[in-house]
C-alpha cells in the first residue's frame, strides 16, 4: 500500500515537470525574440502590460497573435450579443 501511494507520488511528480511549458512571462523581450524566430506571425508570442477586468493593477500578459485576437473577438461578441432583460438596468448575456 505504502510502495503504491509513494510510486503515484512520484510519477504524479514527474508528470508534472515535462507539462509545463517556456514561462513567457520571465522572459526578457531578447529572450522573446529569440524565441519568435522561425515561428509564423500568428504563432509568435508576445506581451504587453495591461490591467485585467477587476484589478487596478497591471500585469504581464503573454499570448501569440492568433490568441490575442479570439480574446478580443470574444469580448466584442459577448458586447454585440447581450440582450437587455424585461426588468430596468438588467443585462442577460
Amino acid at each position: 500500500m505504502i510502495k503504491s501511494a509513494l510510486l503515484s507520488a512520484l510519477s504524479l511528480m514527474l508528470f508534472s515537470c515535462q507539462i509545463s511549458g517556456p514561462n513567457f512571462r520571465a522572459m526578457s523581450e531578447a529572450e522573446l525574440a529569440a524565441y519568435n524566430t522561425g515561428l509564423s506571425e500568428w504563432d509568435q508570442v508576445s506581451c504587453v502590460v495591461e490591467r485585467r477586468t477587476g484589478s487596478h493593477m497591471k500585469s504581464r500578459v503573454c499570448m501569440t497573435l492568433r490568441e490575442f485576437q479570439l480574446r478580443d473577438l470574444g469580448v466584442v461578441s459577448r458586447a454585440n450579443s447581450a440582450m437587455v432583460d424585461n426588468r430596468v438596468g438588467v443585462e442577460a448575456y
